[in-house]
């Protein structure tokens, strides 16, 4: 069963791997490295002492980096962890956030006509359309070039979690394992 996945805007890319650990071991293992997700109030006194942020229930998770910093781009991971004869698989999504989404899909069609009218002036002065491709295509790319880098991230800290053979620690931003 895929856990709901509404929150988890564009881009997203899937997520699936597979651990030695049983699911509820591997949950386990979720729930030492994940801490509340913070109120109004407790953002601006947090410290964070754990890898990642959200909620682990039963038989899935909903997931974040832990940062100090505000970073829209940041990777959620929505998914399962289900039982299989040699250990568990990790299933899901991950993406960023849908309201980050929605924004961005809003800011780039309110800044195009501006682009286009900025184009109007350069093709009137011989400039060909060729211009305006580049500029539409780069809004896009951009939000890859943010989330990338932090799916790549999401998906080191899920690894190492998901390891047998190292036992994750609450301490500091990035994962601590005890091998």
């Amino acid at each position: 069963m895929m856990p709901d996945t509404s929150s988890i805007g564009w881009p997203r890319t899937r997520v699936s791997m597979h651990s030695p650990l049983t699911a509820s071991e591997l949950l386990d293992r979720l729930r030492v490295a994940t801490g509340p997700e913070a109120t109004t109030f407790r953002m601006a006194l947090r410290r964070e002492t754990t890898t990642l942020i959200g909620h682990v229930s039963e038989h899935g998770f909903s997931l974040r980096r832990a940062l100090q910093a505000r970073n829209s781009f940041a990777a959620r991971v929505v998914g399962t962890v289900v039982d299989e004869p040699a250990g568990s698989r990790l299933e899901g999504v991950m993406g960023i956030h849908v309201v980050v989404t929605i924004f961005m899909i809003v800011w780039f069609f309110a800044t195009t006509p501006l682009a286009l009218i900025a184009l109007r002036q350069w093709i009137t002065q011989g400039l060909s359309m060729e211009v305006a491709i580049p500029l539409l295509l780069w809004s896009f790319l951009l939000c890859l070039l943010a989330f990338l880098p932090e799916a790549r991230t999401m998906r080191r800290i899920l690894r190492d979690i998901a390891e047998a053979d190292a036992a994750p620690v609450r301490s500091g931003n990035t994962p601590t394992l005890i091998r």
